[in-house]
């Protein structure tokens, strides 16, 4: 009887040691796949924060220009109403708010720098456009700042996301616009 123990001992240790790196193998492929999963899901995540972060900014500015539209001559932006921009403006400030705390959760070191410097610079647009007197030259010079900081984050976003695809920057296209053109800055949209 111990001789057929012995005999089948290898037989047994073979058996157990498959189903040792069975359960090994399939405990560590799921946590791959939980990881992998996560690491979607944050990106996702990241993702939609970065697009909120940029629309609301993006309308921010859009507002400025609109609200603004009657202080540049030649502008082919369509003024709105000043009270309606207003409270328009106002509403999306809030929205910059929240989208920011969004943010700052979920973005890296980099791209909330990024995100810091163009929301500073959107504020200093919004400043110059609910201001009781027109200043083109710090208009010019905060829509410009916008412009760059603009094309930071994005930079950085990408960067975050992991996203390789050739650069997207506008600023360098929207200066040698403005060069040619000598007209009013706009911002392309």
């Amino acid at each position: 009887m111990m001789t057929g123990f012995i005999d089948q001992l290898p037989t047994l240790v073979g058996v157990t040691l498959g189903a040792v790196g069975a359960i090994a193998s399939s405990t560590l492929s799921d946590r791959l796949h939980w990881r992998r999963e996560q690491t979607v899901r944050w990106d996702e995540r990241r993702l939609d924060s970065y697009n909120e972060f940029s629309t609301t900014l993006k309308e921010i500015v859009s507002l400025s220009f609109r609200l603004t539209a009657v202080f540049r001559p030649g502008s082919s932006t369509q003024p709105i109403d000043r009270e309606v921009g207003l409270e328009l403006l106002t509403q999306a400030d809030l929205r910059k708010t929240k989208d920011w705390e969004l943010l700052l959760l979920l973005g890296d070191d980099a791209t909330v720098g990024a995100g810091r410097r163009w929301r500073d610079a959107t504020r200093r647009v919004e400043r110059i456009t609910r201001a009781e007197t027109w200043d083109r030259a710090a208009w010019e010079a905060a829509v410009h700042e916008v412009n760059n900081a603009r094309d930071d984050f994005h930079n950085e976003a990408r960067r975050h996301l992991g996203v390789r695809a050739a650069s997207v920057e506008q600023s360098a296209f929207l200066s040698v616009e403005r060069s040619e053109s000598e007209g009013p800055i706009e911002l392309v949209t």
